[in-house]
């Protein structure tokens, strides 16, 4: 039997997915973090498939699918989101660190499941063995129900027609045939059919509300054991104490939990009427700014001269420019520099570029968005094999060897990392062409600081700073 690991800090929604994998043959081992996860994989063999939560305490979805697809022994099982996360941003980022589906927790259905396994060629489907005696009695009372309906359907649709007088009975009586219309049979057999497809309808919501009623039952079962342990290891611990000792003490905890209570619902009203106060201030604030953002943009209007119809055409509306304005400002305080000899297209700048490119579909923004790389020209030194590294901070710059004069291979090919590629042919906006993106390689032709021009007085520290500076990816946009 095939195996599949459950990731999830639940326990509810560990066994209702592991009911629900049953019925396709797949025994589901459940750990409850992303390190026991990784424990797993390291000393066990590799499941057939990988159910991943987003939010859990030491480590998050994405940090655990990022270990898991670098390590090449894990890198090919397929995973999948099953998490409440949604979102065309949440599920690009998904898609782009390896994810190979989402589930939603919240609403999956059976059959979104059995689509997924079948992609990975599981479609053996098992009976359900936790259908009860009851569940079964629901089931044929409901067909019993509906065979009801369908005769009598079948009884009243019929017509008759009156036979012969040669065919009547001893007593003088005439007797009549019913003959059943071509349309009376169409209706039976789509009746019929209609009851065949509620039936399997109503036995799969009824094994779905089973699997979370067990679930629910299994849980506070849990709940309840631990309760009659901790009275348990109570009693034990009061042994012989009088019943009026014990009641006086209770009365003093109620006392005081009476007290502490009060004074937490005073600071929490406290807390509360501040935050209020606060919110009000705060949109205020931001009422203002909005005016003098549209008076500002007004005033940019009226002094920009516009040569033709085509270019006011092009011009955003308010709201809209407000959310570019927003996603822009966004974009300026992100980091998008670079160490020396780190990829510049990483997972995690590749995770921020991908947030920005759905930012801006949310914003409405269709257009080209260019990454222009800048290499920073380190000060370097040889050790005796050759090899560089940076150079020593109190190394004299006139000592160094500069990057820029090793002839370094900074060429596009060379930038477009593994990470960037999977963003590029998962990212919805960039598929269907809302954005388009460029790469561009700038090399040292523009640094954005300066290096000093007098060498003697500079160290390798000082000049390697303002290296790392310049070792970024420049972001610009255009309609």
């Amino acid at each position: 039997m095939k195996c599949a690991l459950v990731v999830d800090d639940s326990r509810t929604a560990q066994l209702h997915l592991k009911r629900m994998l049953a019925r396709y043959d797949l025994e589901a081992e459940c750990v409850s973090s992303a390190q026991e996860a990784l424990d797993y994989l390291e000393h066990k063999s590799a499941p057939a498939v990988i159910f991943l939560d987003h939010h859990m305490e030491d480590m998050d979805g994405f940090e655990a699918l990022k270990i898991i697809k670098a390590n090449p022994a894990t890198a090919t099982i397929p995973v999948i989101m099953y998490t409440a996360q949604q979102g065309d941003v949440y599920v690009g980022q998904a898609r782009a660190l390896g994810a190979l589906d989402i589930l939603s927790k919240g609403n999956m259905k059976p059959h979104q499941l059995g689509a997924v396994l079948h992609s990975l060629g599981i479609h053996d489907i098992i009976s359900d063995p936790a259908a009860s005696k009851t569940q079964e009695e629901q089931i044929k009372a409901e067909q019993s129900k509906a065979e009801h309906e369908a005769a009598r359907v079948k009884a009243a649709t019929t017509t008759v027609k009156q036979t012969s007088p040669s065919a009547a009975t001893a007593d003088g009586q005439f007797w009549y045939e019913p003959e059943v219309s071509s349309d009376s049979q169409k209706n039976h057999k789509q009746l019929l059919n209609e009851y065949e497809r509620q039936s399997t309808r109503l036995r799969e919501q009824i094994a779905d509300e089973s699997h979370l009623l067990l679930g629910s039952i299994h849980s506070t079962r849990s709940d309840v054991q631990k309760s009659l342990k901790l009275l348990k290891q109570t009693g034990e611990q009061l042994g012989d104490e009088p019943v009026g000792e014990l009641l006086n003490r209770l009365s003093r905890v109620q006392h005081h939990s009476n007290r502490l209570s009060g004074v937490m619902l005073t600071v929490m009203l406290f807390g509360f009427a501040f935050g209020a106060y606060t919110l009000l201030q705060t949109q205020a604030q931001l009422h203002d700014t909005q005016a003098s953002l549209s008076d500002l943009q007004s005033r940019l209007q009226q002094q920009t001269p516009q040569p033709d119809s085509a270019y006011q055409s092009s011009d955003l509306n308010d709201g809209l420019s407000y959310a570019l304005v927003d996603t822009i400002s966004w974009a300026m305080n992100s980091d998008f520099t670079f160490g020396y000899g780190q990829q510049a297209f990483n997972e995690n700048r590749v995770s921020t570029i991908s947030n920005l490119i759905y930012r801006l579909t949310s914003a409405g923004f269709e257009g080209t968005v260019e990454l222009s790389v800048n290499s920073g020209n380190f000060c370097l030194q040889a050790d005796e094999s050759g090899n560089l590294s940076l150079a020593a901070d109190n190394t004299p710059i006139s000592n160094c060897i500069l990057l820029q004069d090793t002839d370094p291979d900074l060429s596009v090919q060379q930038l477009r990392s593994v990470p960037f590629v999977n963003f590029e042919q998962s990212a919805v906006p960039v598929k269907d062409g809302r954005i388009g993106l460029q790469l561009r390689s700038d090399g040292f032709q523009a640094p954005l600081y300066a290096y000093p021009a007098d060498f003697e007085p500079v160290t390798a520290a000082q000049w390697n700073a303002i290296a790392a500076k310049n070792n970024r990816i420049a972001i610009s946009f255009s309609y």
